[in-house]
């Protein structure tokens, strides 16, 4: 949008599940839009502030709607009211994904394929920065870099989250926004048993016998932890 390139200066930066390597084929992607107002003698310079970002939020609803055809968009969805304002995009692959492709992950997708492999869900939010090209802590890569410190130091943390995000999903407890659980949330409660629990998966315990039967352990074991949770000791 030649509008919002007069206007901002900005950078798309990925989180959530696919940056993690946790995600499903129904997890949204995450982009986050690092942007800086070039002319700020003309706006409110409050950094964070919703009225910027709502601002860019309704620039970016009309970029897309002007080219919802061509990025094969079905449903543009801003949501202005949330903690972190969000603008939500469904987009349907049906037309990209080639016909002897769909058939063959058809014949082995136990799922609801169309709703799932043919529909892609973005998220785009927002952080407003004084400096674009300064390096600061930003939040959401921070929190990547911390999953991906403790998925390496217990590899069975990653097998097992797919497993309760599929199942959460098939609960319909999948979504914050609907009353569910978020993923991040999932995972901490199962970092939280491993600490509990689980001992950290050593080199000389890798071998495939000994994960696979500690995955069916740590499982069985989650469920039944936080279906009797004591509060009285673990909050």
């Amino acid at each position: 949008s030649i509008v919002l390139k007069e206007k901002y200066e900005f950078e798309f930066l990925f989180y959530g599940s696919y940056s993690t390597g946790l995600s499903l084929e129904i997890s949204d992607i995450d982009i986050l839009i690092k942007f800086q107002i070039k002319d700020k003698n003309n706006v409110n310079n409050n950094l964070n502030s919703h009225q910027n970002i709502e601002s860019m939020i309704s620039l970016l609803e009309k970029a897309f709607t002007e080219n919802k055809q061509k990025l094969k968009i079905n449903q543009i969805s801003p949501i202005y009211t949330a903690s972190v304002p969000v603008i939500k995009l469904e987009c349907n692959l049906a037309d990209i994904i080639p016909d002897n492709l769909k058939k063959e992950i058809i014949k082995s997708y136990l799922f609801n394929f169309d709703n799932e492999i043919l529909k892609l869900n973005f998220d785009f939010t927002f952080i407003e920065v004084n400096d674009i090209n300064q390096k600061q802590a930003i939040p959401s890569q921070e929190i990547i870099k911390y999953i991906k410190d403790i998925t390496k130091n217990y590899p069975s943390i990653r097998p097992i989250l797919l497993v309760l995000k599929r199942f959460m999903q098939i609960k319909k407890l999948n979504s914050s926004f609907h009353g569910g659980i978020s993923s991040f949330s999932l995972f901490l409660l199962l970092y939280a048993y491993n600490l509990q629990f689980m001992e950290k998966d050593e080199s000389e315990n890798n071998n495939i016998d000994y994960f696979r039967m500690n995955l069916g352990k740590e499982l069985l074991g989650f469920f039944s932890f936080y279906s009797n949770l004591n509060f009285g000791i673990y909050s």
